[in-house]
């Protein structure tokens, strides 16, 4: 079972997988994943990365890399010139639920960032199972992220929306937001099936 996480920067998308897999200090958190890769994350016996790197020659090699180096491979918060030609990355680890088949994909920061980002994103839903998205629960869904939905609705039909950083609010400002959040999905969702009967959009 394939699951894409998508999400804009700043979004907890990162810590939500960190949390699903009991490991704080897994993926780096708030620092964006690098524009060319996405972090597979399988089973393992033992943890382990894995960096797929094109050398001068056009050829992918793969090295070997500890837990500290993965912000330097994999996040624009690291060493820029350790991120140069790292064109995968996959981390085995032990877990539960890896265990029972279950693959982690972590993407780059969607919604307001460059249209890169989104085709990197939209790209892994190709061989996605489902799409775990996470939006905030401190300020209402984008427009931007709205309009990221209705193209990887086109790729998969399960899509998982979860409402993250709920710790920031009190309990009746959360169901606020979730009102707000399903509100905004329901109006946009309307729109879009207006503009495809008038033959305003392709449907």
């Amino acid at each position: 079972l394939v699951v894409v996480a998508c999400g804009d920067i700043k979004r907890g998308k990162s810590s939500l997988l960190n949390a699903i897999l009991d490991r704080s200090d897994l993926l780096p958190v708030d620092a964006d994943v690098a524009t060319s890769v996405h972090l597979v994350i399988r089973y393992a016996e033992e943890l382990g990365i894995v960096v797929t790197r094109i050398d001068d020659r056009g050829e992918p090699a793969q090295e070997h890399v500890g837990l500290d180096q993965l912000i330097h491979v994999a996040s624009m918060r690291g060493d820029a010139a350790r991120r140069e030609g790292v064109s995968a990355v996959e981390i085995g680890l032990p877990h539960p639920v890896l265990e029972r088949g279950v693959v982690l994909i972590d993407t780059p920061g969607v919604g307001g960032m460059s249209r890169g980002h989104r085709d990197l994103a939209l790209a892994a839903l190709g061989q996605a199972d489902a799409l775990l998205f996470t939006v905030s629960a401190e300020e209402p869904v984008a427009r931007s992220e709205l309009e990221f939905l209705v193209e990887a609705s086109e790729r998969t039909e399960r899509i998982i929306m979860v409402v993250t950083k709920s710790d920031a609010n009190s309990e009746a400002g959360n169901g606020e937001m979730i009102t707000e959040h399903r509100a905004k999905l329901r109006t946009y969702t309307d729109t879009m099936q207006s503009r495809v009967e008038s033959g305003a959009v392709p449907s």
